[in-house]
């Protein structure tokens, strides 16, 4: 294993901030601020570059096993360690959906296999994601699965929600909900206001997220059983999680890249990379998440990277699939959105996508210190590259960004003490 000496490079000291330091990785793959070698070690200078622990995915749909043809474990394990992710939790909505242990298995030896970054599956709630029957979560729990969800549908008894928490929570399982009230969406491309009118689609009303949170809420409150609502698109599905939390409910959220980017008006041009569930909400929504994150109130941020093949998204805007490519683009889109446009520090959001999530799910947190096991990103802040189809490393390029540039992009992205990216000689 090669050794390697970082110069100039401003390093995340949290809660500190970044300082600007040297390092170096040594050839037993651990970082050194003290003993930083003399020779025999390729130097790099990353003046203008920041220095932070490799990043967490809570929500990545790896599409294996089943639908190779949009995304497999070669690009998906490609685009994370690009994009500065060294983990990720897939989503359960695979072909066969990961309901039992043996596809826990398989997801797990498969992300080994390819030893860029290491995948945490999530089980499914119920068989077949079907709402009827809990799947086997102790089972799945042995071989490896941190979390349930039926993300992508919702259960919609609330019987059944009630039953599933509380036999995931026996397990020690993370429980995360995709928050739909499906009778509430039916038939709807976008959300449910003056653009889908003037479109002349049907909506997705607001209320289908806020009425299965609000479920969920009174759930968790009753149990007291912790859940987490993944992708929060609305403003008052943000304020009642807000709420409860103030009343000791024990809630948690996240938020996309793509809620917090753009809004209802981008859906206008029918560019179905745009087409995304839960679907872009109205400016003052995505403001009203822009300030959280400004306030500190977001749990963690999470990608629900959903690549799809490129014929999938050429159908017209009622018949592509909701769901957009984005692993290798999160970072430098909220680097553009949040920092650059909203003036809101990097250090202050970027730990949201790092080791916010490892705190949820109880995990070892990484960290840039004296002796640590390298597992860090470097983020070039005044690097441009433009999106394109060749510079994405996902299977999926159902990405808005394509033919946008973009400024700021992860330069190096260690893993475990070895360099896994950029690719080639280490």
């Amino acid at each position: 294993m090669k050794r390697y000496i970082f110069r100039n490079g401003m390093v995340l000291d949290a809660p500190k901030g970044f300082a600007k330091k040297d390092f170096a990785v040594l050839d037993n793959g651990k970082i050194t601020f003290k003993n930083i070698p003399d020779r025999g070690a390729i130097e790099i200078d990353i003046s203008g570059s920041y220095v932070i622990p490799s990043l967490f995915d809570l929500h990545t749909h790896i599409r294996c096993p089943g639908q190779e043809y949009k995304e497999d474990f070669e690009h998906v394990t490609r685009a994370a360690v690009a994009g500065g992710f060294t983990e990720l939790c897939s989503m359960p909505n695979t072909k066969p959906v990961a309901d039992n242990e043996a596809i826990i298995d398989y997801i797990i030896l498969e992300g080994e296999r390819y030893g860029r970054c290491r995948i945490h599956p999530f089980g499914s709630l119920t068989v077949g994601l079907q709402g009827e029957k809990l799947a086997r979560m102790g089972l799945m729990k042995n071989k490896g699965a941190v979390g349930v969800t039926d993300d992508g549908m919702c259960i919609q008894d609330t019987s059944l929600m009630m039953k599933a928490m509380e036999y995931a929570h026996t397990f020690g399982l993370f429980i995360m909900d995709h928050a739909e009230d499906n009778y509430l969406k039916k038939g709807g491309f976008l959300n449910e206001g003056l653009v889908a009118d003037k479109l002349g689609l049907k909506g997705i009303p607001e209320i289908s997220e806020t009425i299965i949170i609000k479920r969920d809420i009174e759930i968790s409150r009753y149990l007291n059983i912790p859940v987490h609502i993944t992708h929060v698109s609305s403003k008052r599905g943000a304020e009642l999680i807000m709420n409860a939390k103030k009343e000791g409910v024990k809630i948690t959220f996240d938020i996309t890249p793509h809620h917090l980017s753009f809004n209802e008006e981008a859906c206008l041009g029918f560019n179905t990379n745009f087409k995304i569930n839960p679907p872009l909400r109205t400016e003052k929504d995505r403001k009203f998440l822009i300030g959280l994150v400004r306030e500190g109130k977001v749990d963690c941020l999470a990608t629900d990277h959903a690549p799809h093949a490129k014929f999938e998204k050429e159908y017209p805007f009622d018949g592509a699939p909701f769901g957009v490519s984005n692993l290798d683009t999160a970072l430098s889109l909220l680097y553009e959105t949040l920092t650059i446009k909203e003036k809101i520090p990097f250090e202050k959001w970027v730990g949201l996508f790092g080791n916010a999530p490892r705190k949820l799910l109880k995990m070892q947190e990484k960290a840039l210190k004296e002796n640590a096991v390298a597992n860090f990103a470097v983020f070039d802040k005044n690097l441009e590259w433009k999106v394109t189809e060749k510079t994405l490393y996902s299977k999926g390029k159902n990405t808005p960004l394509l033919g946008r540039k973009l400024k700021g992009k992860v330069s190096f992205t260690f893993y475990e003490g070895a360099r896994v990216y950029p690719f080639g000689e280490k």
